[in-house]
């Protein structure tokens, strides 16, 4: 007769469970859901308006080099997104953007950056 104390019959329930666990599933559910946590936390202020990772990743996608967006970087901004753009590269490269030149005909200001300062 094969009988198993309660405590093997437990131990043999986990087991099977673990067996059951895929590591890569549970590693791109932990990162799903830290990164959704991440993009709504407040991580810059201007002008009196909170922004989050997610609404600076927008405006950072906008400038940073799309083949890569660890590479320097330059780009026409509308006058009245300097501030945040500076804010978006700070956040993402490390960097402090600089100003180039001004185009009176739309107000775009040429800025660049010397790209992710992480390395």
């Amino acid at each position: 007769m094969d009988t198993q104390t309660p405590a093997e019959e437990i131990a043999a329930t986990e087991s099977a469970k673990v067996d059951q666990i895929d590591p890569e599933q549970v590693v791109a559910e932990l990162m799903e859901k830290i990164q959704a946590e991440d993009s709504k936390r407040v991580v810059a202020t201007l002008n009196g308006h909170d922004f989050t990772i997610a609404e600076l990743k927008r405006v950072f996608d906008c400038v940073a080099d799309p083949t890569d967006w660890r590479k320097p970087w330059s780009a026409w901004v509308p006058f009245q997104a300097v501030g945040l753009v500076r804010e978006a590269v700070r956040w993402f490269h490390g960097d402090f953007p600089k100003i180039h030149g001004f185009r009176p005909i739309d107000g775009k200001i040429l800025m660049s950056g010397e790209g992710y300062q992480g390395w």
